[in-house]
């Protein structure tokens, strides 16, 4: 296991610690659910870590609960008619490409880079309609405390960099495997700087205390 792997994990396991520390009723329930993602995303990253077998159907798997909570994550906080009208329809349409798909055209123990592409890619958009909400709005918003801007932060960057790799997968894989494996790193180095936002953003809303 690589060192840029070990701290990938260990950051997982920081966002999802984060994220119990103010784990209560009155959080709002994006926040809670969101925090529940993040358990179960260190579980797998964890079971895949300490067992090195074929994991292809996990991911396959988590994949649709992952970006389905995304989604719903996004629906909660945007207020723009369309966004929540496209949101409303990725509710509706990507458990159906999910299922074809996984079921009807790959299965489970392939890893299916087609589900992540549409799946970044719509997270990537929920998360520039957020920041343009962000800046349309007359509400001045203190950012280094703003929870929800640091997560769709982290995923802005982490899924920008997801798109174009898993875009060009079979292309890289087939002429340029070396430069590929090589990029796996800096993905997971991508997806680490993600989960490090994921952390802050729990951990800055915890009271300063005085001195």
């Amino acid at each position: 296991m690589s060192f840029i792997t070990q701290i990938y994990v260990l950051t997982v396991a920081l966002a999802f610690l984060s994220s119990l520390i103010q784990f209560r009723r009155d959080r709002p329930l994006h926040l809670n659910v969101f925090a529940i993602l993040l358990a179960i995303t260190f579980a797998i990253e964890l079971s895949v870590l300490i067992n090195r077998k074929e994991n292809a159907w996990l991911y396959n798997a988590f994949i649709l609960p992952e970006f389905m909570t995304y989604a719903w994550f996004f629906y909660r906080i945007i207020q723009l008619k369309k966004t929540r009208k496209a949101i409303f329809l990725f509710f509706i349409f990507f458990p159906i490409f999910w299922f074809i798909t996984i079921y009807l055209k790959y299965g489970f123990k392939t890893f299916n880079s087609n589900i992540i592409v549409v799946g970044a890619f719509f997270t990537v958009f929920m998360s520039i309609s957020y920041y343009y909400q962000l800046l349309a709005s007359e509400k001045l918003v203190k950012l280094s405390k703003h929870t929800e801007f640091w997560i769709a932060t982290g995923m802005m960057i982490f899924y920008s960099c997801q798109l174009p790799f898993f875009g060009l997968l079979n292309y890289l894989y087939t002429y340029h495997k070396v430069l590929a494996g090589k990029l796996v790193f800096v993905l997971q180095g991508a997806d680490a700087v993600m989960y490090l936002l994921f952390t802050y953003a729990f951990l800055c809303q915890l009271p300063a205390k005085k001195s």
